[in-house]
C-alpha cells in the first residue's frame, strides 16, 4: 500500500512552498499519463487523461510542478473520479515504477470524497500547514506573480473548506498532523519533515 501525504492550509500558509521543496529535491521530473478513459463531451467521444508527474525515482504527484500554482489545481476539473479510480487500483505507474509515495497539495481534491478513497487504498496522513500571518503572505505572493489578491469571499470559502476537512478527517480518524509555519528561515526544515513523513513506514 503507497503512502499519501496531502497537503492542506489557508492561504498562504506556505504550502506551496514546502511542496514545491520537496519536489525539487526528487529530480528529474518527468510528465505522465496515469490512466486513461474514454468520455462522452457533448456528444463526441474522446479521450480523458490523468496526468501526472514523476518526482525521480520514488515518488508521484497529480497535476503540475514548477508552476506559480503547483499541485492538484493544475488538473484538468473532470478528472477527479479518475484520480479517486487510480488510487483504488493501486496507484498504478508507468514505466513498470514501483513508487512509494504519493504527494498532493491544492484544493481540487480535499473532499471527502477523495479521502475517503485515499484513507481505504493508501497509507494517508492529512498535513495541515498554518501560519498566523497567512493573509498577509497571500497578498504579497499576490504582488509578487503580478495577481490581484484573491477576493475576501474566495479566501472565507478556502478558509472554510479547510477547517471543514480537518475536522472530518479528525472524526474519521484519519492521521491529520499539523505543522506551523511562523518561524522565518525554517523553511528547509519544514521541508526535512514532509519530506520525512513520505518515507515514514
Amino acid at each position: 500500500m503507497k503512502r499519501l501525504v496531502y497537503v492542506i492550509g489557508y492561504p498562504g500558509a506556505g504550502k506551496s512552498t514546502l511542496f514545491s521543496g520537496v519536489t525539487d529535491r526528487h529530480r528529474p521530473h518527468e510528465e505522465a499519463v496515469l490512466r486513461s478513459e474514454q468520455a462522452q463531451v457533448r456528444g463526441v467521444e474522446r479521450t480523458r487523461h490523468l496526468r501526472g508527474v514523476l518526482l525521480g525515482s520514488d515518488g508521484v504527484t497529480l497535476g503540475r510542478v514548477g508552476t506559480a500554482f503547483p499541485g492538484v489545481d493544475g488538473m484538468q476539473r473532470d478528472t477527479q473520479a479518475m484520480a479517486r479510480d487510480w488510487l483504488a487500483d493501486g496507484a498504478p505507474m508507468p514505466h513498470m515504477r514501483q513508487d512509494r509515495w504519493i504527494l498532493l497539495e491544492g484544493a481540487l481534491l480535499a473532499h471527502p470524497k477523495f479521502m475517503t478513497v485515499a484513507a481505504e487504498h493508501t497509507r494517508l496522513t492529512l498535513l495541515v500547514v498554518t501560519a498566523s500571518d497567512s493573509e498577509a503572505r497571500a497578498r504579497a505572493r499576490a504582488d509578487e506573480i503580478g495577481s490581484e489578491y484573491q477576493k475576501e469571499n474566495w479566501r472565507k470559502g478556502k478558509i472554510t473548506q479547510v477547517d471543514n476537512l480537518v475536522n472530518w478527517s479528525i472524526d474519521q480518524g484519519i492521521e491529520t498532523l499539523e505543522l506551523h509555519n511562523d518561524i522565518p528561515g525554517q523553511t528547509d526544515d519544514l521541508v526535512d519533515i514532509l519530506e520525512g513523513l513520505l518515507y515514514d513506514a
